[in-house]
């Protein structure tokens, strides 16, 4: 059941020249952030349907979104080089553009608690940043060969891992820039997806080879590999399980995913059917514990409640 479809016409702008071009859902507070094509980043509020924050300053479109756990900060990478930090509550920029990238930014995350933010580029580096400083640290984490797609951060922001479209995924040490151990190789395929457990000894990455890898980070080695519409299900399992064993053996019998522009429901009998059809393909995110939906799609952000 679709629980909320709102446009940009909310916001008095023409729909036709705005486009939803990424989104993310933040569980705690309930929002939702999307880029826009335009270079705008909304906050919406997933209850209210409603626009909370409009956040300017990019001066092409935005690639990528992420949000604090805490839910008070906003960070966004933009196609014109930069990374820009905005307050949830005042809706205000957090200090100057954070700029060193060479190429556009395709891939933002930010630490628990809001004070770093790391960033991926087509320049193929990956780059930390202190929030309230502004400043880079360290130097650029160079090794990839490839546009970087995908990063997250460790709870503590200590470590970072990182994946590229020259198929690997690679571990950081923030305070050294050192890359930890070698690259993790495996997938045939770019790394669009990845994510690390709060202690940063295991990573989750999906490939456009249509598999889910779990490292074991310490020891280089892959754990786990599952379907690529199980990433949100592995991901929640074994970073949110401290006990290897029991998430190995713990496993969802009804799972849901996105798949080819659908959201599928797999039932314990193995057959699927299909929840929902987007109309057009889209950034699409899956809370599996409060089984919510939030895709932007087109000149749409559909926020989408799972009954079944």
């Amino acid at each position: 059941m679709c629980i909320g479809r709102v446009t940009s016409e909310v916001t008095g702008e023409n729909p036709s020249v705005t486009r939803a071009t990424c989104a993310t859902f933040c569980e705690r507070k309930g929002y939702v952030v999307v880029g826009y094509d335009d270079g705008t980043v909304r906050l919406w509020s997933a209850s209210e349907r409603k626009v909370l924050r409009n956040f300017r300053g990019h001066r092409s479109g935005v690639h990528c979104v992420a949000i604090s756990g805490d839910g008070r900060r906003v960070v966004s990478g933009s196609e014109d080089k930069s990374v820009r930090v905005w307050d949830v509550g005042t809706g205000a920029q957090v200090g100057e553009a954070l700029v060193g990238h060479t190429g556009s930014v395709l891939s933002v995350a930010i630490s628990g608690d809001g004070r770093r933010v790391v960033s991926g580029s087509d320049d193929k580096s990956v780059r930390v940043w202190d929030v309230e400083t502004g400043a880079q640290v360290g130097e650029a984490l160079v090794g990839h060969t490839g546009y970087v797609y995908s990063v997250a951060m460790s709870g503590d922001g200590r470590r970072v891992v990182s994946g590229s479209d020259d198929k690997s995924v690679r571990l950081w040490d923030v305070e050294t820039g050192a890359q930890v151990g070698d690259a993790l190789l495996g997938h045939t395929s770019s790394v669009y997806s990845v994510a690390m457990s709060k202690d940063g000894r295991r990573v989750v990455s999906g490939s456009d080879d249509k598999s889910v890898r779990v490292w074991d980070v310490e020891r280089g080695i892959t754990l786990h590999t599952g379907r690529e519409e199980d990433w949100e299900e592995i991901r929640s399992r074994f970073l949110k399980t401290a006990d290897l064993s029991t998430a190995s053996r713990a496993r969802r019998t009804s799972q849901i995913f996105a798949r080819d522009e659908r959201i599928v429901q797999r039932r314990e009998d193995g057959s699927e059917a299909v929840l929902a059809q987007l109309d057009n393909g889209g950034d699409m995110q899956i809370d599996h514990d409060h089984e919510v939906a939030v895709a932007g799609t087109g000149h749409l952000v559909a926020i989408m409640k799972l009954v079944v």
